[in-house]
């Protein structure tokens, strides 16, 4: 018979106390410079901001709106940049209307200790084979104070991947990494696409060099990845001698298809066309020319090629701008334009607000991305006019759809694409409430809301901003969205969700794979349980979803009274549930495992494999006989008034309608790739081993 230990190995790795936080209940009238006026603002408000005394700001870049202007203020402590850290300011009609974001931290308490070299030689440490493209030395908010680091670009070549590594300046260790590539997974619809349309001409505006697929807004090759040489592009397409038209049939599948070409020229050039039109969409540099790289594949050492699947939006020539990537695989992603105004739009967030994944205390926040996925998914609907994304290489019923429930915390999972629909159907269920003439008034609070949210915004901070604006701007839109973003729970979605026995939730946990400077991931969302008097057990249950990988990779950590808390270099928990156990019991009986019956615990799973993988997590009680009820007339108890909603027994959620896949989980597999789901950023380290221990 044998015992079992746990032994917790912690890889040093200090999360970002980076919360952002978004405040609307402003109206200052400006004048002059709108930077200027933002920085004199701030300075006379730095306490409530958290703009303390050693910290510089400056204004990092405006972007124009329809009536106003976004402020994006950046901060400096030692004449060095704090990476991780800044405000949104947003100006309507000359009146200071909001702000999202965070400046709060202390003063950085230690020097440089680690070279730039030396930061380098840790990454590739962790991620042997991978390049540095470059290194910015900073400070990084971490713990409620600012720490040397080195915020590097790093390239892996197999499997393909971008990723943004940031290292403690003193000790070494990994602040924050993320996946430089944003994708759409597996499909995407458009009207026009061959399930819907067919193969008309069109003309090709902007064209500037004769005889190329190179425009004020495009720049179109077919493009391969080898290990040996790297990038490698080349124009397929040529024009008719005589017209100098391209009138290309389409050839799919081919990874020399001229076709692929001009259609995704086409698609690139009418939707920045209609984001500068329509919302003054404007690219940070002088030129607003976005490379496109179609017919991708990967060419291996021994001559084969392989294609990508996928598409996505990232830095692959290296040369600072992200670029606009489409593979094949039976069908290819740049036929579908649906796929190219979705990962259009992810540029126009790159641009602007920079949604992004962070680690802070509670572990990995993924609602940004969900954010960006949201609003990639809305916007190309709303250009394409049809609620349907993938139709075409998804099948008549898409990959998602945002028409149908989709409320916080039920459908709430973690993966930022399933988690997208929460925001991407409230909106657009309020946009089709909304009077057809004063659509273009929504689609613009809409736009405003996405360029001035913070980059690390949840749900309820994008809820809050919109319903400012709408306010200011559009009240009967305000009064339509706020309560449809109240009946699903948005304008309070938290990543607390309480579980009762009469829930069963399910979860997306990233893999190492995906993140390979890491030794654990955490997962997204953590699960509050109240232990009521008379309870004697608590049996939490966590494992993998039929079909997943994941079945001895997946662990998670329980604290009693709090959150598990990762804001330090070490994890703050109680008790683990180990990777190859699918539960954990504790009970007023166990000396080791003991049950406070009356307390509130907290659950946080965490993935130890190599692929991502979904996990389903129950509880169940055991209650003792409660005591007799007293004879007499029990005393008045003082009104606490409403509780919050993270005290209310949320929905429980549903096994996902095969008819509608989006609803109830990701409607292709999630295993990671070359193209894994973007924005994975900041996570943690950490690592459950379990060993075997005999008894004399």
């Amino acid at each position: 018979m044998q015992a079992h230990r746990l032994v917790l190995l912690v890889c040093l790795i200090i999360p970002s106390l980076v919360h952002a936080e978004t405040w609307t209940k402003l109206d200052d009238p400006t004048s002059g410079d709108p930077g200027s006026a933002v920085l004199s603002f701030l300075q006379s408000h730095a306490e409530t901001f958290g703009a303390g005394s050693h910290l510089s700001l400056q204004v990092a870049r405006t972007t124009p709106v329809n009536g106003g202007v976004v402020v994006r203020v950046a901060a400096r402590h030692a004449k060095l940049p704090v990476l991780n850290q800044g405000l949104s300011v947003m100006i309507l009609h000359k009146r200071l209307v909001a702000v999202s974001g965070s400046l709060r931290s202390s003063p950085a308490s230690s020097t440089f200790g680690l070279s730039r070299a030396q930061a380098e030689a840790r990454v590739r440490d962790r991620m042997p084979g991978a390049s540095i493209r470059s290194a910015v030395q900073g400070y990084w908010a971490s713990g409620g104070t600012l720490r040397p680091a080195w915020q590097l670009q790093v390239e892996r070549t197999r499997p393909f991947g971008l990723f943004r590594v940031a290292i403690d300046g003193q000790t070494g260790a990994v602040l924050d990494v993320s996946s430089r590539l944003v994708e759409v997974f597996g499909n995407a619809y458009t009207p026009g696409n061959p399930s819907v349309g067919q193969v008309s001409q069109v003309e090709l505006q902007g064209l500037t060099k004769p005889g190329e697929l190179t425009g004020d807004y495009a720049s179109v090759s077919s493009c391969s990845y080898s290990e040996q040489s790297g990038l490698s592009c080349k124009q397929l397409a040529t024009p008719d001698s005589t017209t100098g038209d391209f009138l290309y049939k389409p050839i799919e599948p081919s990874f020399k298809d001229p076709f692929s070409e001009v259609h995704a020229y086409f698609h690139v050039d009418a939707f920045h066309r209609f984001l500068k039109d329509t919302f003054g969409f404007k690219r940070k540099t002088d030129s607003q020319q976005i490379k496109v790289m179609v017919n991708f594949a990967w060419e291996s050492s021994n001559g084969s090629t392989q294609g990508m699947y996928n598409a996505f939006f990232g830095d692959m020539n290296d040369d600072g701008k992200g670029d606009l990537v489409f593979g094949q695989g039976k069908k290819d992603f740049a036929y579908d334009a649906d796929v190219i105004y979705h990962e259009f739009t992810h540029s126009a967030v790159d641009e602007t607000s920079n949604l992004s994944v962070n680690l802070d205390e509670l572990g990995l926040n993924m609602m940004p991305m969900g954010l960006n996925e949201a609003f990639a998914d809305t916007f190309s609907c709303i250009y394409a006019g049809d609620p349907k994304v993938g139709e075409y290489a998804g099948g008549s019923n898409g990959i998602r759809q945002l028409v149908g429930a989709a409320s916080c915390p039920g459908h709430l999972t973690g993966e930022s694409h399933q988690d997208g629909l929460l925001w991407g159907r409230a909106c657009w269920t309020v946009r089709e409430q909304v009077p057809e003439k004063d659509r273009s008034t929504f689609d613009d609070v809409l736009w405003k809301t996405m360029v001035g949210v913070d980059q690390y915004a949840g749900f309820a901070d994008a809820a809050a901003l919109f319903l400012k604006i709408a306010q200011v701007e559009a009240p009967a839109i305000e009064a339509l969205a706020k309560a449809e973003f109240t009946s699903r729970s948005l304008d309070t979605c938290s990543r607390i969700v309480p579980l009762t026995e009469a829930d069963t939730y399910r979860g997306y946990l990233m893999g190492l794979s995906s993140l390979p400077v890491l030794q654990v991931v955490p997962g997204p969302l953590q699960y509050k349980i109240e232990a009521p008097e008379n309870a004697s057990e608590l049996t939490i249950n966590i494992g993998p979803v039929h079909g997943q990988w994941g079945g001895t990779t997946i662990g998670a950590y329980v604290r009693k009274g709090s959150p598990v808390s990762f804001a330090s270099s070490k994890p703050v928990f109680d008790f683990v549930m180990p990777n190859n156990e699918t539960s954990i019991v504790l009970s007023t009986k166990d000396v080791e495992k003991r049950l406070e019956a009356g307390n509130v615990y907290y659950v946080i799973p965490l993935n130890v494999g190599a692929n991502s993988t979904m996990y389903q997590i129950t509880m169940g009680l055991t209650l003792e006989d409660p005591p007799p009820t007293p004879d007499a007339t029990p005393s008045l108890e003082p009104d606490a008034g409403p509780g919050s909603m993270l005290d209310s027994t949320p929905p429980t959620q549903k096994d996902p309608d095969p008819d509608d896949p989006a609803a109830g989980g990701c409607s292709c597999e999630v295993t990671p790739s070359p193209a894994a789901p973007l924005g994975i950023l900041g996570l943690l380290a950490l690592a459950l081993l379990l060993v075997r221990r005999r008894r004399d």
